[in-house]
């Protein structure tokens, strides 16, 4: 195993890259050792212990029992030589390969003095605990042979009593021993597009020194000998601002509250780099981006296992300056849960009510349309006036709610259906009338209603009214739920017994979504359908004409593929719940929830 000095960076920054929020180890976070102004930042409070605490999960223990016995033993072989082979050629020994605690780390944007540009800065750190004596000899091992590998000396320096060691990294095109994919394929440069701006290794200058020094279990990385001695003021709390102190940054980060994993995204420090694509053809794009997504601030994920509700719990947060506006003002109002329409029929694997701001799309458009200048309104403006009226009076009465039923079938089939709120389905027919035969729909009759279907029936998509709701979705569906118009004897799904444990799962108050998906029926439906699908061609193929599904199956390690094909829905109902999400409307954002739920005590027995 040749380490070649670009994948010697990348190992010794993936001891940071666990994920980020406030997380503190012996004092220690990446809030208070990382600048102002970064724009990622991820941290965890404790990667060994991440790891082991999802293997003692549900989950974790499926992935075990998935892989065979005769596989999972040749795993741990391949591991072991792995391990033993790093060490061999780091020169310590294999219980010296350590996995961190606590760690973090924040990107951000600084000045390359030399190329009067802008370059991308980081600050990590990494707490071993009681594993740091082994962690600095895989440390200092990884250092050494980046240099023996590069053809380069380590340099050493004086951070006060701290003594610092700087690590060179590869230009950009200078390690040969890494072949990079060409612009545009996944891995590789993006493609230039003429007229469209510079791309982003156009924009920003990569690290040119990797700078680390320890202090006790902690460990220090920074991209400059500066930005360290930086990093180490404010670890011996000497410095005045750090990211701690942040205003956008605490903005974004305050909704996740404690994670085990978590990462922030912040929008403002990225600003003066966005302002060179919008050159040439790209500047119509400013004005649509500022409508739909102005006033975002940033945006933040964490994870926490085995939580008070689920063994996984999920949570996201989209921070604004001030109420949701844009294509996140149409998801912002809140109801209280209500039982969904029965024409839902009474069970489904599959449900979920949004609440859509539907008036507020007409808005937007407009608003889209306004931020245009005349030459680019002069070319859009006369194809919209074709439909706005329609769609204004359309969009008037339907909604807020949304709700989608997908139900599960044999053999792998499934149905799906739409219910939108529909104060005046004659508001709406109109616009309908507009769009339907583009889409290749007719109006026919069904029952006495008119319902709006593929004539040719080559498309089985169906769209009709109901009383109170817009249909959309699979024809037997729409017809189905349209027979249960005005049956008062109907009966819901509020009375199924999976419904209503997942809304139990949903604390009280309004909420603009929430939904829950049947993982154990939705796998049992999708192996199902593979195994009726099983030696037949399903049409996709690759550039070079050979069927993907299999190159996706020799990806796969042969023992869970093995596992996988003797997995019915009775074995992975010991180890999966149901999948529950959840989004509200905050103090400035939207803040989503998503629980992966343990087991039933029924199913595990």
């Amino acid at each position: 195993m040749s380490l070649n000095r670009r994948s010697v960076a990348v190992a010794t920054l993936t001891l940071t890259f666990a994920a980020v929020g406030s997380v503190v180890a012996q004092g220690v976070s990446i809030e208070r050792v990382a600048p102002p102004g970064a724009f990622l930042v991820v941290s965890t409070k404790d990667a060994a212990g991440v790891q082991a605490r999802f293997e003692a999960l549900p989950l974790g223990q499926m992935l075990v029992a998935l892989e065979s016995e005769e596989g999972m033993a040749d795993w741990k072989k391949e591991r072991e030589a792995g391990l033993e082979a790093m060490a061999d050629e780091l020169g310590i020994e294999v219980a010296d390969i350590v996995a961190p605690g606590a760690c973090g780390l924040a990107l951000f944007v600084e000045r390359n003095e030399e190329l009067d540009a802008p370059g991308l800065g980081f600050v990590a750190f990494v707490d071993f605990g009681d594993r740091a004596e082994q962690a600095a000899k895989l440390i200092d091992a990884i250092a050494k042979q980046a240099a023996l590998e590069g053809g380069v000396s380590l340099e050493e320096v004086q951070l006060g009593s701290r003594t610092a060691t700087i690590v060179p990294l590869p230009s950009v095109g200078e390690d040969d021993s890494v072949m990079s994919p060409p612009p545009g394929v996944p891995g590789g440069p993006p493609r230039q597009v003429p007229g469209m701006g510079p791309s982003m290794t156009d924009l920003v200058q990569p690290p040119e020194n990797l700078v680390f020094a320890r202090e006790g279990s902690t460990w220090l990385f920074a991209s400059s000998v500066p930005a360290l001695d930086e990093a180490f003021e404010a670890f011996d709390g000497k410095a005045t601002k750090t990211l701690a102190d942040d205003g956008e940054y605490q903005a974004v980060a305050a909704g996740l509250g404690s994670q085990d994993i978590s990462l922030v995204v912040v929008v403002a420090p990225l600003a003066p780099l966005a302002e060179p694509f919008f050159i040439g053809p790209a500047q119509m794009l400013k004005p649509v981006l500022t409508s739909l997504f102005g006033g975002m601030r940033g945006m933040a994920i964490g994870a926490t296992l085995d939580g008070e509700i689920g063994q996984i719990e999920l949570t996201g947060t989209v921070g604004t300056d001030g109420e949701p506006r844009g294509l996140l003002g149409l998801f912002r109002e809140a109801t209280p849960i209500q039982a969904p329409p029965t024409l839902g029929g009474e069970s489904c694997s599959s449900y979920s009510r949004m609440n859509f701001n539907f008036p507020g799309l007409v808005e937007l458009i407009e608003g889209t349309l306004d931020g245009f200048g005349q030459d680019e309104r002069g070319m859009i403006e006369p194809m919209l006036m074709a439909y706005m009226p329609a769609l204004q009076k359309a969009c008037g009465s339907l909604g807020p709610a949304m709700h989608q039923f997908v139900r599960l079938g044999g053999e792998g089939e499934g149905t799906s259906l739409w219910a939108i709120d529909c104060a005046d389905q004659k508001a709406v027919v109109p616009f309908v009338n507009l769009l339907a035969p583009q889409a290749g729909l007719m109006p026919e009759d069904f029952q006495g209603q008119t319902v709006f279907r593929d004539p040719t029936g080559a498309m089985p998509m169906e769209l009709g009214f109901s009383a109170s709701s817009m249909l959309m979705g699979d024809t037997d569906s729409v017809e189905q739920g349209l027979r249960t118009t005005g049956d008062a004897g109907a009966k819901g799904l509020a009375a199924d017994a999976l419904y209503r444990s997942c809304q139990g799962v949903i604390a009280a108050g309004p909420v603009s979504s929430w939904g829950y998906n049947d993982l154990v029926a939705s796998f049992e439906a999708a192996h199902q359908a593979a195994l009726s699908a099983e030696g037949q061609d399903d049409g996709f193929v690759d550039e070079a004409g050979d069927p993907i599904t299999p190159q996706l199956a020799d990806a796969m390690p042969d023992s869970l593929m093995g596992g996988l094909a003797s997995v019915d829905g009775k074995l992975l109902s010991k180890y999966l719940g149901p999948l529950v999400w959840e989004i509200r409307p905050v103090t400035n954002g939207l803040r989503q929830k998503l629980f992966l739920l343990r087991p039933s005590t029924a199913a595990a027995d």
